[in-house]
């Protein structure tokens, strides 16, 4: 299916050709493809800062009360 993706897209004059020589580059230069970063690593900074808003808020209300 990814071999008909890129046949449609070099059809249509879309498909930047100077992709393939990047990545042959990258290749011999041994160079990974991949994020030096994990993505999920920051997902629990972002639960930490919103269970730290929602104690802020059940404080506020008990202050309110």
């Amino acid at each position: 299916m990814q071999d008909d993706i890129i046949t449609t897209l070099q059809a249509m004059q879309v498909l930047d050709q100077k992709k393939p020589k990047v990545r042959a580059w990258a290749e011999a230069h041994k160079v990974d493809p991949y994020p030096p970063v994990d993505i999920e690593g920051f997902v629990q900074v972002e639960e930490e800062d919103e269970q730290r808003q929602e104690l802020e808020e059940e404080e506020e209300e008990g202050k309110a009360e």
